[in-house]
């Protein structure tokens, strides 16, 4: 009673005498036991709730301001936004943490690399890619040749996301970064030690990625000239590459670069089809994989030796020409029926399994559907899917090097008329094929940051007869 009047008690027992004297019922005292063990569970919760909204407003407050200014105040952000940077699709439940905890990019980077890029083998049957960047991580200081090309390709990966390109200075710091790293890597080519070691290659490998992540305008000249460096290197180091499991994942990985960059140009393969099979023998449980490559290898070859034989052919038309474009196209046919025989050959594990059967509905957009309409094969992981799809590529090019052959045989004829041609379907896509194709290499720039994918978007007309007006057989109607 004393309390809530405001004055002090003489705390009289059993009543205070300011009770008495102002004739009020003096309601008495609090046992000391009550005083020990009060209630307070109200009073908590209140603050409990007090508090929660004020996380939330800070958090809300955090995400506003992610990126201010576009910079990343020292190359850091928090790490709130980093979970946004990794997934940019997240409209899931927002992440509460303290405004002030930030994660600096250069540590970002490197793990949404790993995580987005370098996949580990589950088995001993089954490859990574860019598996031997974990181990060579771990031996490497920080200033190493290696480690600086691996940051200058991994802060790039980064500043590709949607979400945040073009508005941080992330990307202006990964080429600092490779200028850095090319120098590095010529340095450690001087070094008759330094240039057949596992980290010089890998780092070569780490600049041509970077290429592929940032390409800008029309050409892989820049790309074209990493592999092959790398290629000159694998043959420097020879045979005893082989003997490690780090060398061998990096003799594969020169190896498969090496075989599209020749597919893209129409050359031979470099240092020819047997050196690149070394490892047939040391890696016999992969003989499928090694079969596919040494069909891939030889394909390489026909390629290039049409190329040659129809520059000259076209300017001199003679008998022994036809003969030799006849014994091409039954070559051709022959390196055809090896891939069938190859694909039919393969475990159930390995092979395609049709997952769902896409319905052609007219009036839709191609190129925002995930799938082509038709069959949509399922494969069991990504190594078989890269396997089989660069299987199918090959035989695609051998299709339309059988009909640029025909052509040649049969001109002036119309070549559409010919065996050949209608054995392979036609030397060009579909309309639909293509807006669907433009969509998917669009969607791969964008969302997954890879920029040489759109540099490689194909024309919005057909070409008709690509092959060959990219050779120069201009005897061919078009």
């Amino acid at each position: 009673m004393c309390r809530s009047r405001r004055i002090k008690c003489d705390e009289t027992k059993p009543t205070c005498m300011a009770c008495l004297r102002s004739k009020r019922v003096c309601p008495g005292y609090k046992d000391d036991f009550d005083i020990i063990f009060r209630d307070e569970t109200k009073s908590t919760e209140k603050r409990w709730r007090t508090s929660k909204n004020l996380n939330l407003a800070n958090s809300q407050r955090s995400d506003q301001t992610a990126f201010p200014n576009d910079s990343t105040k020292g190359h850091t952000v928090r790490l709130g936004d980093a979970q946004h940077i990794m997934d940019p699709a997240e409209d899931s439940a927002n992440l509460f943490l303290p405004e002030g905890l930030v994660v600096p990019v250069d540590q970002q980077a490197p793990c949404y690399f790993l995580s987005n890029y370098v996949i580990t083998p589950r088995s001993s049957t089954t490859r990574g890619y860019f598996d031997f960047i974990i181990p060579i991580i771990k031996s490497e200081g920080p200033d190493s040749h290696f480690s600086v090309a691996f940051q200058a390709v991994s802060m790039a990966s980064l500043a590709n996301r949607p979400n945040i390109r073009g508005r941080s200075n992330i990307m202006r710091v990964a080429r600092s970064q490779y200028m850095k790293a090319l120098k590095t890597v010529n340095l450690a080519l001087q070094s008759p030690v330094d240039q057949k070691s596992d980290q010089t290659l890998a780092a070569i490998i780490m600049l041509g990625f970077f290429e592929t992540i940032t390409l800008v305008r029309s050409g892989n000249r820049a790309w074209s000239a990493h592999v092959d460096g790398a290629a000159q290197l694998v043959k420097l180091r020879g045979r005893k590459q082989l003997r490690t499991k780090i060398g061998h994942a990096l003799f594969v990985t020169v190896r498969s670069q090496m075989i599209i960059n020749c597919a893209s140009t129409s050359n031979p393969p470099v240092l020819g089809t047997d050196w690149w099979l070394a490892d047939y023998k040391e890696f016999p449980k992969d003989e499928a994989g090694n079969v596919a490559t040494k069909l891939h290898l030889r394909l390489l070859e026909l390629r290039a030796e049409v190329k040659d034989v129809l520059a000259a052919a076209t300017a001199t038309r003679t008998l022994e020409y036809r003969e030799k474009v006849v014994q091409l196209i039954g070559q051709a046919k022959e390196i055809e029926q090896a891939f069938q025989i190859w694909e039919d050959s393969l475990s159930e594990h390995s092979k395609a399994k049709t997952a769902i059967w896409v319905d052609n509905i007219p009036g839709l957009d191609l190129s925002t559907m995930d799938f082509y309409p038709g069959k949509v094969d399922m494969f069991e992981d990504l190594f078989v899917a890269s396997a089989l799809n660069q299987v199918r590529v090959s035989r695609i090019s051998i299709a339309g090097l059988i009909i640029r052959l025909a052509a040649w045989v049969c001109s002036p004829s119309d070549y559409r008329t010919t065996p050949e041609y209608a054995a392979n379907a036609s030397d060009f896509v579909t309309d639909s094929q293509r807006q669907w194709v433009k969509g998917r290499l669009k969607f791969i720039s964008d969302a997954l940051g890879m920029n040489q994918a759109h540099v490689l978007s194909p024309p919005a007309s057909p070409i008709h007869n690509h092959y060959a007006r990219q050779h120069g057989t201009h005897d061919i109607p078009r």
